[in-house]
């Protein structure tokens, strides 16, 4: 491996200085990402067991029935970040279970006005952003999506005397911990993040494509889209989702500079050769994920998604790694990250 380049300077770049000194910052215990694992409650939740965990992680919830007729509760979500729908029989043990999951993984209920006021003051933030980018000659950060429209609708609906809410629209009171968890993690975020080009949109709640399951990048409209099965996902899903597709943000700005693309070339061809990859589980499965960044742009992307969630798990990783070649390499990739992109901040969560 050749020695690591000097890159391409850019104005929102700040080099920190090195040491004991540098910087320390953690997104909310609640969102951080402690362990590359992701430990089964199987057996701490009554009822739960290995299918049903994995269902209501992957966003599908249990409802009480009022479309199958030969069932008290029935099963619903999406099949895939489309519209293709779930729906089955299901039964109270099973109800019993999704509710003691859904207070340990699941984003927090916090009632109809809150969620407003959690969409209000997601863009409260954006518009200092855009203030911010409108300054620097950049088009404005858009929200969009069908979860803000779905979840003014379910409140008019909710004003009228007597309104009876169809079980599965009970969904929408999880949203406002969505929008609220959404505007943490950018505020989190070195702000050079929300001036970059390559990030135009964020929308949440949108169910267009059968074809991906829970997000995508689209890279000619620099937007992150999370589907509808993510918004009724864990948190830890909805999270390693949203980061892994704001990394592919960033890694388009990284390698639309051609030091910085062959430096990063160079360090994932290596560590691919040599099976170095960080697989941290929050979708399928740590196989999945290591699977996935065999693609140098999905490497990037989930690197950022493990440097913001996962940094302890990061920094394990490279500390369990015997070999002084791919230590260095994995060690030569954070730098890179902490010092051209993170403005020298790293990500630690207390134990």
């Amino acid at each position: 491996m050749s020695a690591k380049p000097e890159l391409a300077g850019r104005s929102t770049q700040i080099r920190p200085p090195s040491g004991p000194y540098r910087l320390r910052r953690s997104l909310p215990a609640d969102l951080a990402i402690a362990s590359s694992d992701w430990p089964s409650l199987v057996g701490k939740i009554p009822y739960l067991d290995v299918r049903l965990e994995q269902s209501f992680r992957f966003g599908h919830g249990i409802w009480r029935a009022v479309v199958l007729k030969d069932a008290t509760y029935e099963k619903w979500g999406t099949l895939s970040g489309g519209m293709t729908m779930l729906v089955e029989s299901a039964g109270e043990t099973e109800l019993v279970a999704y509710h003691g999951w859904r207070k340990v993984e699941g984003f927090e209920y916090i009632g109809a006005e809150k969620t407003l006021d959690a969409i209000e003051s997601l863009r409260r933030f954006l518009d200092g952003v855009n203030d911010e980018r409108a300054t620097l000659g950049m088009p404005p950060l858009v929200l969009s999506g069908r979860g803000e429209r779905y979840v003014r609708k379910t409140f008019e609906e909710l004003q009228r005397p007597g309104t009876q809410l169809h079980p599965r629209r009970q969904v929408f009171e999880q949203m406002g911990g969505i929008y609220r968890s959404v505007e943490r993690i950018l505020d989190e975020l070195p702000r050079p993040h929300l001036f970059n080009p390559y990030l135009k949109e964020i929308s949440l709640g949108e169910g267009v494509s059968s074809s991906v399951r829970g997000s995508e990048y689209v890279p000619e409209h620099g937007q992150v889209v999370m589907f509808t099965l993510a918004l009724g996902a864990a948190r830890r899903t909805f999270v390693g989702l949203f980061l892994h597709e704001l990394g592919h943000a960033l890694a388009r700005r990284m390698l639309g500079d051609a030091a910085e693309a062959k430096f990063f070339e160079e360090r994932h061809g290596f560590l691919r050769a040599k099976g170095a990859f960080l697989g941290v589980d929050f979708w399928i499965g740590r196989e999945d994920r290591v699977f996935y960044q065999t693609d140098l742009e999905e490497f990037l992307a989930e690197t950022f998604m493990h440097y913001v969630a996962a940094g302890d798990c990061i920094r394990a990783h490279m500390a369990s790694i015997d070999d002084g070649k791919v230590a260095r390499c994995w060690a030569e990739v954070y730098e890179a990250y902490r010092d051209m992109y993170f403005c020298g901040i790293e990500y630690s969560y207390p134990a």
